[in-house]
């Protein structure tokens, strides 16, 4: 059942070169608190595969986000293939202002040596302690390719 207050985020199709299909992802806008308790708006990709919530160390000084200095060497597995990577072990805070005014607070990990442009990852750890997000695929005309539903953990 479907809450009144669910916001409706429309799934995006891409082409990547070489795949003959077409490729499905959200991209879910979060209010990203700043050590200057200002909130700034960040385009996360929802990554279901995805345990903890990244960005990368340049786009969070951007920003202004609060991190740790100290990076630890961790080994990631990604549907690329296990890699390793410098990571920062913290924590953001965001808002998601479609469904009010409270602040969650989630584990992320800033990673070292990642481009400002590469697209933050929601993950989740944390966020399904706030967060019920459910894929839906029915096909809509504003969202040939479905929606997902995020609404409040009850």
């Amino acid at each position: 059942m479907v809450s009144p207050r669910v916001l409706r985020v429309p799934l995006e199709s891409y082409r990547v070169p070489g795949i003959n299909e077409t490729l499905i992802r959200v991209i879910l806008k979060l209010s990203v608190r700043s050590a200057q308790n200002r909130f700034n708006e960040v385009r996360f990709q929802f990554d279901s595969a995805t345990s903890i919530c990244s960005m990368p160390v340049v786009r969070a000084v951007d920003l202004g986000v609060v991190m740790p200095h100290k990076a630890v060497e961790l080994s990631v597995k990604t549907a690329g293939g296990e890699k390793k990577q410098m990571r920062r072990q913290g924590h953001i805070q965001v808002v998601l202002p479609a469904l009010g005014e409270d602040v969650f607070d989630w584990p992320c990990h800033f990673v070292e040596g990642a481009a400002m442009t590469e697209t933050p990852l929601l993950g989740l750890v944390g966020v399904l302690d706030n967060l019920r997000l459910t894929l839906e695929g029915k096909y809509a005309l504003e969202a040939p390719h479905g929606w997902l539903l995020v609404e409040r953990a009850q």
